[in-house]
């Protein structure tokens, strides 16, 4: 993090984003326990995935609760898996095989799950406005009607996951720079799709995400969980490019600390880079392999993402995150 960033704090309403998302590396123990601490708050949201080994992503929230697994590389339902929330950490009691390595991606949801009504759909929301992130828990009312669920963020999510927790089902993700015509899917490499059963050809307001008749997104008596976020100058930010300059320079008005990107006019992989790791380390989103697994996300000579104070900048020209006629979207944080 830059100097000006830590002592401004590095959001418009001067945040400091160390209280509000982090990274945590942790090697497996092979014990009951294996408690990470350190953060400098409380986890509602943690995204691990193994990096030497060639284990699934584990998706976990305080809203759902200990232990509920979501898989962001397959269709797969809720399934049960050690792991434990704590007031500075968490302990991955199911993700600790000795001598493996692990990234935990972990994000603020705030204070308290509420029920929010905004919508069509009543929804239980924790909400973190000041960051820009709500996990959100709703169930399908008819497939037949469009529908809404509040998101509690009192401004436009620009980046909204969903699951179907009940079903295996595709993961949707909408993203402001696709727009609301289209779709992407976590758990999938394919291009953005055009199709009005996901966001109805609707933009998320700042109360309500518009769904349609898809069973990604709205089946009755379906449990679902969304996760929001919005734009918050200094800590967060969701654009698009344009490959094939090298280098690419990517404004995003502070120094990442964690970036996804995806090419959306093409099928290629969901990349995962963070500064903890460094910028050469890659991870797939849709993918169960390990880290810079060369047959699928590329080794460690391809796709470099350098974090600047102001961004990032791609140094390589290929496929997933910089080749010439592609267009991408990016998610990234402080």
């Amino acid at each position: 993090m830059g100097i000006i960033q830590m002592i401004m704090g590095g959001g418009a309403g001067g945040i400091d984003p160390r209280e509000h998302f982090d990274v945590k590396l942790y090697t497996g123990n092979g014990n009951s326990s294996n408690a990470q601490t350190g953060l400098n708050f409380s986890p509602d949201f943690a995204w691990l995935k193994p990096r030497s080994a060639a284990y699934s992503h584990n998706l976990y929230d305080t809203i759902r609760g200990d232990n509920k697994r979501l898989v962001s590389n397959a269709d797969s339902a809720e399934q049960t898996v050690g792991f434990e929330f704590q007031s500075n950490g968490f302990d991955p009691t199911g993700s600790n095989d000795n001598g493996t390595t692990y990234v935990t991606w972990a994000w603020n949801a705030g204070g308290s799950t509420v029920s929010n009504t905004d919508g069509s759909i009543t929804s239980s929301v924790r909400a973190n406005t000041d960051a820009g992130f709500s996990i959100v828990t709703y169930t399908g009312v008819n497939n037949a009607t469009p529908t809404s669920f509040g998101h509690g963020l009192n401004s436009e999510p620009k980046f909204v996951i969903i699951k179907n927790r009940t079903d295996g089902e595709d993961w949707a993700v909408y993203h402001a720079s696709v727009g609301n015509t289209k779709y992407l899917q976590l758990n999938e490499n394919t291009a953005a799709t055009d199709d009005s059963g996901y966001w109805n050809d609707t933009s998320p307001t700042t109360t309500v995400v518009t769904l349609n008749n898809s069973n990604d997104v709205q089946r009755i008596n379906r449990n679902y969980l969304a996760l929001c976020w919005s734009e918050v100058a200094g800590f967060s930010k969701f654009g698009t490019y344009s490959g094939g300059t090298n280098p690419k320079v990517i404004t995003c008005g502070f120094e990442p600390t964690f970036v996804i990107i995806k090419r959306t006019d093409s099928g290629n992989h969901w990349i995962m880079v963070d500064s903890e790791r460094g910028g050469t380390m890659k991870l797939g989103a849709d993918e169960n392999v390990a880290e810079n697994d060369a047959s699928t996300i590329g080794d460690a000579s391809q796709n470099i993402v350098v974090f600047e104070s102001d961004g990032f900048k791609l140094t390589t020209t290929n496929g997933p995150t910089n080749t010439s006629g592609g267009t991408y979207v990016y998610a990234a944080w402080a």
